[in-house]
């Protein structure tokens, strides 16, 4: 799946969240509703591993690690602009600050972040028992 076609999948238009993460604050993530299809990944592999049970139960679908460009372990989160925008908890997030908001169909973000978003889209491709 294309950035610009995993940015509007379905008909529902996702953002990519890019979050700073230093190996705490995943309680902080707000919980979300698991038929939104949140999906999120971290850069750090042992994080990753770590945070799987709680992201699941906080209604994410858990992607895993993705290596990033950037130096820093950061949680990346795909979320559809709606929730992002409805949703206090997220709202909540983002007024913290340190979080970055980036519309995945624009060719820079597509060029910088495609690893993450083609483990993104495969684990939305998988089918729903293989997940």
């Amino acid at each position: 799946m294309s950035p610009a076609g995993l940015a509007a999948e379905q008909g529902v238009e996702r953002l990519l969240v890019r979050l700073p993460w230093a190996g705490a604050g995943i309680e902080d993530l707000p919980a979300v509703d698991p038929a939104d299809a949140v999906s999120v990944s971290l850069t750090d592999a042992t994080g990753a591993l770590g945070a799987a049970g709680a992201l699941a139960d906080r209604g994410y679908l858990v992607v895993g690690a993705v290596a990033g460009r950037e130096a820093g372990s950061w949680i990346d989160v795909l979320i559809p602009r709606d929730v992002l925008a409805g949703h206090e908890g997220w709202r909540a997030v983002l007024a913290a600050g340190g979080a970055r908001v980036l519309h995945p169909s624009f060719g820079p973000v597509a060029a910088v972040f495609g690893p993450v978003l083609a483990a993104h889209a495969a684990v939305r491709e998988a089918p729903p028992g293989g997940r």
